[in-house]
């Protein structure tokens, strides 16, 4: 890892180019300059490559640009690997960081040298950029969650690289793997910034892939967070037999292949 590069920021992206500009902008004009951005495309087939070669061209140290046919969270995890940031981030694609995010995270880094994760509020914009309302959070616990289903915000939330041979990386779910893999770091203290002033901005479309009132989603998410209150799925199970078999199956249609078996050692590995 190079101590020098503050931060590495992953972003996958399938046919956002729509969106990409603005992404990556919002990274290069944050006057900070200890990061890196690693872009992972997935054969986009919009003008998404042509945008990314422009970036290449200008900002060549900064950037690392890899086509790679795979899902969102395989994106993610190829880029966390190469990533040589201390703290790393993954941005969707289609939102973008506000003035001074970085330098925020930076200075209370420094000031709270133990901080293995660092939060801050978003706020949620339309398709035409026009402010929608905030959203702050205050993380608590494992149990803190905003009314939308989110522990805290990927796009708001900065990590120390080094809890991923701690917690792993995250799992290839289809959906709401996002909260699985911030539930699994939330044995760690989350540390909120010293501002309530959002540091990046979520978009609201009809395009995006996560939408928080989504059936399956929020069935997903209601599952993970029985099994992290409860400690064992089985507890759910015994529970309530039916309501948790119908739950428990609309949690299994979200796993690829060969994730079963994953989550069974995981969870035996932490004798839940």
């Amino acid at each position: 890892m190079n101590e020098n590069i503050f931060i590495s920021i992953v972003i996958p992206n399938l046919n956002q180019g729509k969106f990409l500009s603005q992404c990556i902008d919002s990274i290069l004009d944050q006057k900070f300059n200890s990061f890196e951005i690693i872009i992972i495309d997935s054969y986009s087939v919009d003008e998404s490559d042509k945008i990314i070669k422009k970036y290449l061209k200008k900002i060549k140290k900064k950037l690392i640009y890899i086509r790679k046919k795979c899902g969102q969270a395989e994106a993610i995890n190829y880029g966390f690997k190469i990533a040589k940031g201390k703290f790393l981030a993954f941005q969707a694609a289609d939102d973008y960081y506000l003035k001074d995010a970085f330098n925020k995270f930076y200075s209370f880094s420094k000031k709270n040298n133990y901080a293995n994760i660092i939060y801050g509020n978003i706020e949620f914009r339309n398709l035409k950029n026009k402010f929608l309302r905030p959203l702050n959070f205050n993380f608590v616990n494992r149990f803190s969650l905003s009314y939308e289903g989110m522990v805290v915000s990927n796009q708001s939330t900065i990590f120390k690289k080094t809890l991923l041979n701690k917690y792993g990386y995250i799992l290839d779910m289809r959906q709401s793997f996002d909260l699985e893999f911030w539930l699994r770091l939330s044995e760690e203290k989350y540390f909120k910034l010293d501002t309530e002033k959002p540091v990046a901005v979520f978009r609201i479309h009809s395009r995006q892939k996560s939408k928080f009132y989504n059936f399956y989603d929020n069935t997903l998410r209601q599952i993970m967070l029985e099994n992290y209150e409860k400690k064992s799925y089985f507890y759910f199970l015994s529970k309530n037999f039916l309501r948790s078999i119908s739950r428990f199956c609309r949690f299994c249609i979200h796993l690829k292949k060969g994730q079963f078996k994953y989550i069974f050692l995981y969870f035996k590995k932490k004798n839940f």
